[in-house]
C-alpha cells in the first residue's frame, strides 16, 4: 500500500534540504506524541493532528526527491533511517492499529514510500537499503534481487548501530529519534548507549548476560567486531563491561521481546 501517494504540499522544498526537513517532521511528532521516559507514544491523538497530517503531506515531495544528490555516508545514513522512522509511523497511524503491529499481516512489506520512483517497504530500507541487502532473519535471499535498480541505494557500510535507531513501535523497541544529517555520528551514539543501558543487564551473581533478541536476529552484522566487543565499546556501564570482559564463560541468554504496542496508557508485559 503506496502511502505518500497524492497531492503533495503547496510550498514544495528545496531538493538539498529535503533530508533536513523530514528529521524537523520527525522531531515535532516526537515532541508533541513521544514520552521518552515512559517509552510510550500517543498514536490515536497523533493521528488526528496537523502534524501528522503536515508529516503525511511531506511525505509526498518524496516521490520526486533524488536520492543520490546525498553523497556523504552521515547524510545518506540520517535520512534512510529518518525515511523508515517516518513511514513505520505513518504506517501504525493509517493501519489505525491498537495491539501490536503482528495484528496487520505483512505490515513490514506491505506499507511503502515512493521515494524518487522507487517503491520501498519497510523491510526494504532495513535489509536492502541500511543493512547492504543483507539476508533477512529466517530468509535464503536477499532482500534486492541481481537485477533489482533499488540496490543503487544500498549504503557503502553496514553500521550495526543502525538497529538501536529503527523505531519499532513497541515497548521492546529503542527509543524514537529524529536524525539530524549535522550530528547522526553522536545521535547514533546516544540511542545506541540509551538502548544498551535498558535491555543489556546481568544476574545478580554476574554469571548470565542478559541480552535483547535483536543480538540473535542480527548476528551477521555483528561479526565484524562480535557481541562482546559491541557491548564493550558502547555499553555505558563500565561495570558491566568490565565483568563481560573478565569471564570469557559467561552464558548469554536472550530477552523476550514485547511486540505489545507501545501508546500511551498502556502497560508495558512483564515476562516471567
Amino acid at each position: 500500500m503506496l502511502l505518500n501517494d497524492g497531492t503533495a504540499s503547496n510550498r514544495k522544498p528545496d531538493e538539498c534540504c529535503l533530508s533536513i526537513d523530514i528529521s524537523r517532521h520527525i522531531q515535532a511528532l516526537t515532541n508533541e506524541f513521544y514520552d521518552e521516559q515512559q517509552h510510550v507514544f500517543d498514536y490515536e491523538r497523533c493521528r488526528n493532528s496537523q502534524e501528522y497530517y503536515r508529516a503525511v503531506l511531506f511525505s509526498r515531495h518524496l516521490k520526486k526527491f533524488d536520492p543520490f544528490v546525498l553523497t556523504a555516508d552521515k547524510d545518506r545514513l540520517a535520512f534512510w533511517l529518518n525515511v523508515y522512522n517516518l513511514l513505520l509511523l505513518h504506517s501504525v497511524c493509517f493501519s489505525g492499529i491498537s495491539s501490536s503491529l503482528r495484528e496487520v499481516k505483512g505490515f513490514y512489506q506491505d506499507h511503502t514510500y515512493n521515494i524518487g520512483g522507487h517503491l520501498l517497504s519497510l523491510d526494504d530500507i532495513e535489509h536492502g537499503i541500511l543493512r547492504k541487502n543483507a539476508r533477512q532473519p529466517n530468509s535464503i535471499s536477499r532482500t534486492f534481487k541481481r537485477n533489482d535498480p533499488r540496490r543503487s541505494l544500498v549504503l557503502s557500510q553496514l553500521d550495526p548501530r543502525l538497529h538501536m535507531g529503527l523505531y519499532s513501535a513497541c515497548f521492546s523497541s529503542p527509543a524514537l529519534r529524529a536524525f539530524s544529517p549535522d550530528s547522526v555520528e553522536q545521535l547514533l551514539v546516544s540511542a545506541t548507549r540509551d538502548f544498551l543501558e535498558r535491555e543489556v543487564t546481568l544476574s545478580e551473581d554476574s554469571r548470565l548476560l542478559y541480552l535483547p533478541p535483536l543480538f540473535k536476529w542480527y548476528q551477521s552484522d555483528f561479526d565484524v567486531q562480535g557481541v562482546t566487543r559491541f557491548l564493550a565499546s558502547w555499553h555505558p556501564d563500565r561495570g558491566l563491561v568490565q565483568k563481560l570482559l573478565q569471564n570469557n564463560n559467561m552464558k548469554k541468554t536472550f530477552n523476550r521481546y514485547d511486540w505489545q504496542l507501545n501508546r500511551t496508557g498502556q502497560q508495558q508485559t512483564v515476562f516471567a
